[in-house]
């Protein structure tokens, strides 16, 4: 069996990415599992990239059955979420996806898919980076510019980079409050 870890919303029992932003483009409708198995005549298992890397994170806890919010920021912002020992896919795939998830610092922001307001469109690297552009009026190549006038104490790329940083926080502080609270 070969294993595929790919971005996107990709259904597992298909193994083809039903959803995906622009940040790849065409990259919706592509059919991972069939192609490589084509291709290399052996059977394929696909998943989202990460929940495939939140998987070994779950399989390391010391109870089989405990529970895990996993998050990735990096790209785009994603996440993967475990109950009671089991990854959690649901209807449409996109359980524990924490990039579309409401953002107050993105209020009004488009995003990739078509809404407003999502935490990736701040969080993100190129969230970060057009964050800053909005701010300074002047184009960047890329978020490691920006972190270096950060670190370099540049006022507006500090603030763009801050401003991501803590509305994933205040995202996933949220998260863990509705979790503790719903655990009585």
């Amino acid at each position: 069996v070969l294993g595929i870890a790919a971005a996107g919303v990709v259904d597992p029992r298909s193994g083809m990415v039903t959803s995906a932003t622009d940040s790849i483009s065409g990259w919706a409708g592509t059919a991972l599992a069939a192609g490589l198995a084509d291709r290399t005549g052996l059977a394929v298992a696909c998943d989202n990239d990460v929940r495939a890397t939140a998987g070994p994170e779950l399989a390391a806890l010391p109870d089989r059955h405990g529970s895990l919010l996993f998050a990735a920021v990096g790209t785009g912002v994603g996440g993967a979420l475990a109950v009671d020992g089991r990854m959690l896919h649901g209807a449409a795939g996109i359980a524990g996806h924490l990039g579309h998830l409401p953002s107050a610092e993105a209020a009004g922001l488009p995003c990739t898919c078509g809404a407003t307001g999502h935490l990736e469109v701040i969080a993100s690297g190129p969230g970060i980076t057009a964050h800053y552009e909005r701010l300074t009026g002047a184009p960047v190549d890329r978020l490691e510019t920006v972190a270096a006038r950060a670190a370099d104490g540049e006022r507006a790329a500090v603030h763009a980079v801050t401003t991501g940083a803590a509305a994933a926080g205040r995202v996933l502080g949220c998260l863990l409050y509705t979790s503790l609270m719903a655990r009585g």
